[in-house]
């Protein structure tokens, strides 16, 4: 298990060049075809150098991306203390499609799919809540803890005996040649006369401490069980909303296809092509960081439910 707050920047700098690295390919390919258009008079010039500059645009944002992945790597790195001898200056996850031009991967980096890590997480939501995350076990134990010494100033507060027991066989006996036995016992009482309340109130002082622990810890698992709860409902909000993108992401593909479609046979301007593809990065893009925001309040609900 990785700390979220290092791995989930990852996952989402991967889908983003995943998905910038798709569009790219698409833009080049239109760019390519549009080009073609404009020499033989099917297409105007200002299409053509407006598709041109859709590849470049992208160009720049993938790799934008590429450094904004590669970022995340290193914190990763830095905080696992892995990746010792790694170049994730260009780093790419496995199965992008590499633009032509771009240059070649210096590291290929593969996670467990978000289907999977959403099923390893997803009992979280079904689990009852214990109240015992680990910042609740902790202060119950501290509270514990001064409890313990309370009882222990409240009993040096009292009278103390001490018994002691001595039998010993000397021999000799110093100049005597005898042998000599001596068995002892004694007995010693002691009673702070003048601590003047010191102890007692040194006692009282860590009974209310412990006191004030126990409400501490009681009150952490409230606010556990709070945010744990709130955490749920951005859960089954997230979801919803996944099941949506699923479907917003795969029409708006379609549209993006169409439209160009559309503009081929003369029926649609470029500009339409321009927000359509626009339109289905955006939509990818959206799906990607919806997927990182569940499985963060995943893993938040698992932290709290521990």
């Amino acid at each position: 298990a990785l700390p979220g707050d290092a791995l989930y920047p990852v996952k989402t700098g991967l889908e983003q060049t995943r998905l910038l690295g798709e569009s790219l390919a698409l833009a080049a390919g239109q760019a390519a075809d549009i080009e073609v258009r404009f020499k033989t008079g099917a297409a105007s010039r200002a299409d053509a150098l407006a598709a041109r500059n859709e590849a470049l645009s992208r160009a720049v944002l993938f790799r934008q991306a590429r450094a904004d992945l590669a970022g995340a790597l290193r914190d990763l790195f830095a905080l696992t203390g892995a990746g010792g001898g790694l170049d994730p200056a260009l780093a790419l996850g496995e199965g992008v499609r590499l633009p032509p031009d771009a240059a070649p991967p210096s590291l290929l980096v593969a996670l467990d799919p978000v289907d999977a890590q959403l099923a390893a997480l997803g009992t979280v939501a079904a689990s009852p809540f214990t109240g015992s995350p680990a910042r609740v076990r902790a202060l119950a134990a501290a509270a514990a803890a001064v409890g313990r010494q309370a009882a222990s100033l409240a009993a040096a507060h009292g009278p103390v005996i001490r018994l002691a027991a001595k039998h010993s066989l000397d021999y000799p006996n110093g100049p005597v040649a005898e042998r000599v036995t001596q068995d002892l016992v004694t007995v010693a009482a002691t009673f702070p006369l003048f601590s003047f309340g010191a102890t007692w109130n040194q006692a009282g002082e860590q009974r209310a401490l412990a006191r004030a622990g126990e409400d501490q810890a009681e009150q952490a698992r409230r606010d556990a069980e709070r945010d744990w709860r709130k955490s749920l409902d951005q859960i089954a909000a997230l979801k919803e909303e996944r099941e949506l993108n699923a479907r917003i992401v795969a029409q708006a593909q379609e549209i993006a296809r169409l439209v160009f479609a559309d503009y081929r046979a003369g029926s649609s301007p470029y500009l339409a092509v321009q927000s359509a593809n626009l339109g289905a990065l955006s939509a990818g893009v959206s799906a990607a960081r919806t997927d990182v925001q569940l499985l963060l309040q995943l893993a938040l609900a698992a932290s709290l439910n521990d």
